[in-house]
């Protein structure tokens, strides 16, 4: 979820003589936030770049849907929405903005923290793809 010009000011910050290590999906389920641009992708593709394709998630977890769900998105498939409660994805139908909102407030402060150990305030963050309406990072 790079994007070109954070990518840009990353690799300006750095010595010329630095090596990097990317790692990330190249078909990747989410654009960059803020700006356009696919940096992996765009790297792999224009430019003689080394690379290798991952096709093994270690260790994906005895409960996830997370996982297979992003292989089933990427393979044009819709993916499984009845997850067990106790799994790592979480789908809600609704179409109410304030209803979702209050939903996601729940899941980032509550929900999720207490089921992976997270601290709310540090480990979790709401990406929202819109401004200036009611589930925007404003109202967070």
């Amino acid at each position: 979820m790079l994007d070109i010009p954070l990518a840009t000011h990353f690799l300006k910050g750095n010595s010329a003589h630095a090596s990097f290590v990317f790692f990330g999906a190249g078909w990747t389920i989410c654009p960059s936030i803020g700006f356009p641009g696919n940096f992996l992708r765009d790297l792999i593709d224009r430019t003689g770049f080394p690379w290798c394709w991952l096709t093994e998630i270690c260790p994906p977890g005895e409960n996830s849907i997370h996982y297979p769900n992003a292989h089933l998105v990427n393979e044009g498939q819709l993916p499984v929405l009845d997850a067990p409660e106790e799994s790592d994805f979480f789908f809600i139908a609704e179409e109410d903005p304030e209803t979702v909102l209050a939903t996601i407030k729940t899941f980032a402060a509550e929900r999720v923290p207490k089921k992976f150990g997270f601290d709310p305030m540090r480990d979790v963050h709401v990406l929202t793809p819109m401004h200036k309406v009611v589930c925007c990072s404003e109202n967070f």
